[in-house]
């Protein structure tokens, strides 16, 4: 019985970021897409901006979504204050 009990938990788990993975698909687009069509910020910004969002992605792959949406986040609300529009 503990055998069948710790393969369970372990397909579980190992399930566990695959199953997150299209989620974290998303993300990655939505920052994409957000820096790439912003003209005004430089070339430096927008690398900067393009770690953070492969960073959030590398979060969201292992699980940690509380991180990965904080950077996603952080980084629309800098584009946001980047085009003027409020918080």
């Amino acid at each position: 019985m503990n055998k069948f009990v710790i393969a369970v938990a372990a397909v579980a788990l190992a399930a566990s970021p695959a199953a997150a993975a299209p989620e974290c698909g998303k993300v990655v687009d939505e920052l994409s897409k957000a820096i790439s069509g912003h003209l005004t910020m430089s070339p430096e910004q927008k690398v900067s901006a393009l770690r953070m969002t492969m960073s959030a992605y590398d979060s969201c792959m292992v699980g940690d979504t509380k991180s990965s949406n904080a950077t996603r986040d952080m980084i629309m609300a800098q584009v946001r204050k980047q085009l003027g529009a409020p918080n």
